[in-house]
């Protein structure tokens, strides 16, 4: 019966460190959450917003040349730019929604960081 005592004494001081150890580092862990999810979603908007403004660039290039005066002579300069006027708006238009996307993400680490950890927690549980 003593050792069942001491086990029971031992156990419910390993539950008021753990719940000490909880309390102390529950607020930074979430802040670390947050801040990760801020950061992560800064660098992808960067990326994208550069990328985005690469090819509407390129798209913007691409029509210029495809409507010059060497296009109308030289079949092979018209059908290259023709192919990359297709397909530059296209990833113009895709890195554009990406962007907007991960802006929505960082805008939500700012606006509700409660919402930011939650999302975490529930996407590693799901898993």
């Amino acid at each position: 019966m003593d050792k069942i005592n001491e086990a029971l004494v031992i156990l419910v001081e390993l539950l008021k460190s753990t719940k000490d150890f909880v309390g102390d580092q529950a607020p930074k862990i979430a802040q670390e959450i947050i801040n990760y999810t801020f950061y992560n979603n800064l660098i992808w908007s960067v990326l994208f917003s550069l990328l985005f403004i690469t090819f509407t660039i390129i798209s913007f290039i691409s029509y210029k040349r495809f409507n010059s005066e060497k296009a109308e002579t030289d079949i092979n300069y018209k059908e290259y730019y023709q192919i990359t006027f297709i397909f530059s708006p296209i990833f113009s238009i895709l890195f554009l929604i990406l962007l907007v996307i991960n802006l929505n993400d960082l805008l939500q680490c700012k606006v509700a960081p409660r919402m930011v950890i939650l999302d975490y927690i529930t996407k590693h549980i799901q898993k």
